[in-house]
């Protein structure tokens, strides 16, 4: 009982570290995304230049995660994504939108990302 526990710690180990490194590489990324291609349903809108962005970018991305929700990140320093900033009315970064429920936030607050990343058929829309 012990070493399967011990087993399972381990692999949570691993993939937490993995998923570290990951998040590390992407928030610096100034890719073009096309979402009309990957049909999200959540959607995170940061900047890698935003010391708030970068702070909460690893908890968004592990709320999005331990929720079983898969996030795209748009890193709106890249000036291809701008042209989200009119189609999803951005007025500032981070803004979590889930594409579903058309639910949306704007700010820090973990419990108000949360609620915007778990929804189903809520059609509220929270700035």
């Amino acid at each position: 009982m012990i070493r399967r526990t011990l087993s399972v710690i381990g692999v949570l180990g691993v993939v937490f570290g993995i998923s570290c490194f990951f998040m590390k590489n992407q928030v610096n990324q100034r890719n073009y995304v096309d979402l009309s291609v990957r049909d999200p349903e959540v959607i995170v809108f940061y900047k890698d230049t935003c010391p708030t962005c970068q702070k909460m970018y690893p908890k968004i991305y592990i709320k999005s995660l331990s929720r079983l929700k898969v996030a795209q990140f748009v890193n709106m320093d890249a000036k291809k994504n701008h042209q989200y900033i009119k189609e999803y009315k951005l007025k500032k970064v981070p803004t979590v939108i889930n594409t579903k429920t058309k639910l949306r936030y704007a700010g820090v607050d973990l419990r108000k990302i949360d609620q915007v990343i778990i929804s189903s058929n809520k059609n509220k829309i929270h700035h």
